[in-house]
């Protein structure tokens, strides 16, 4: 949560022209993100910074959880043979 937490702190962006960053894609995905520019009556560069927000706001969470797993684990917080079994066997049981 830590990174989030500092994430939450800046400012909302400003509009598209703030930071200026150049990628290259490959024509298939420039082609996409052109069509879905025009469907929805947005510019590659709002495409694009939303499809960044959405993958920030989908990882970050995510490395979070995987430093909280890697600090418990290292830290010999680990689930026993019985606790894995259970889970495994109200799986089966569905």
């Amino acid at each position: 949560m830590q990174l989030q937490k500092r994430l939450e702190t800046f400012p909302n962006p400003k509009p598209e022209r703030d930071f200026l960053i150049s990628i290259r894609l490959p024509d298939a995905l420039k082609r996409d993100v052109t069509t879905y520019a025009e469907l929805t009556g947005r510019s590659k560069s709002h495409v694009a910074m939303e499809a960044l927000r959405e993958y920030r706001d989908w990882r970050v969470p995510q490395i979070e959880d995987l430093r909280e797993a890697i600090a418990a684990a290292d830290g010999g917080d680990f689930a026993s043979a019985e606790e894995v079994d259970a889970v495994v066997d109200a799986y089966r049981r569905g």
